[in-house]
């Protein structure tokens, strides 16, 4: 469901926990927070009690400590979201992607590879690989097919 919010409104969602520990600090990270809040685009709170906020932003400047870069099967990051994160961070975490694939291969579908941020100020990256869906699967989607089963792409 989240990721689905993010694709739908172009969006980075920030998982925020508020600990009650009656401390200055939870007053200064609700201060932070009702500030983030005036940048969301909407927040809600799952039955768990974990509070989601939906923002419009630039993934490399939230203050968090990971982020999770789509990325495709060799960790080239060629375009979009995943080119801005690699650009940013640098050598340091293009070089430790190539490192990966040389050594391990491919990565496929719904796995993940963790890398340092280089430049950026999290603390790791994570590569997750996502379904490919052509222009054509795309089409059967929205009409209600699920075109996946049983196919590769």
């Amino acid at each position: 469901m989240l990721g689905l919010l993010e694709n739908e409104n172009k969006c980075v969602i920030e998982h925020f926990i508020p600990q009650n520990d009656g401390s200055k600090k939870l007053v200064e990270e609700e201060k932070d927070a009702d500030n983030r809040k005036k940048d969301s685009l909407c927040s809600f709170l799952t039955p768990e009690g974990k509070k989601i906020m939906v923002f419009k932003d630039n993934i490399c400047d939230r203050n968090v400590e990971v982020i999770v870069n789509a990325a495709n099967s060799k960790l080239h990051h060629e375009g979009g979201v995943s080119k801005a994160i690699a650009e940013a961070a640098g050598d340091v975490m293009k070089d430790e992607c190539d490192r990966y694939i040389i050594d391990r291969g491919p990565i496929l579908e719904g796995q993940v590879v963790v890398t340092s941020a280089g430049k950026l100020p999290f603390k790791k990256v994570i590569h997750a690989v996502g379904p490919y869906w052509g222009k054509k699967a795309a089409q059967e989607k929205l009409m209600g097919k699920n075109s996946k089963r049983g196919k590769a792409s």
